[in-house]
């Protein structure tokens, strides 16, 4: 098991094909961590929605253009740091449910309420997702 300082990073293009690749990064580190299955599900829920808005609405569709996953074990749990260098937007605010017959905003409260901690920032330019996840769903 690596120390709770260790961090491990990734980078992928935003690709619908790299998607499974991402994934699998996030479901290793997800059992190192030792998260029960239903936890490591919304793992994937909430990094899938993360991608898809990466690569659809960021981008403006699939690019070579990297997006970043770090990895770090906590005590009780795991961190994910999402990061992709589209343009400046915050997926988590308004994280109410959308109105009935409405499209989209779903995203947003799965993001938001799937995890025990979800917070955005900015940093050097890269639009930053940081996820905490409790060990058990």
């Amino acid at each position: 098991m690596r120390f709770m300082a260790d961090l491990l990073t990734r980078c992928f293009d935003a690709h619908f094909a790299t998607l499974p690749s991402l994934l699998d990064a996030a479901r290793g580190a997800c059992r190192e961590a030792n998260l029960t299955a239903d936890a490591i599900h919304r793992v994937e829920l909430v990094l899938e929605e993360a991608f898809s808005n990466s690569v659809r609405h960021g981008y403006g569709g699939e690019t070579n253009l990297p997006v970043w996953l770090t990895t770090r074990i906590l005590p009780d749990g795991i961190e994910l740091v999402y990061q992709d260098s589209a343009p400046p937007f915050d997926p988590l605010h308004d994280a109410r449910l959308p109105r009935i017959g409405t499209i989209g905003g779903v995203g947003r409260v799965l993001m938001n309420k799937l995890p025990r901690n979800a917070r955005y920032t900015l940093v050097d330019g890269r639009n930053t997702l940081t996820f905490e996840f409790d060990r058990t769903a």
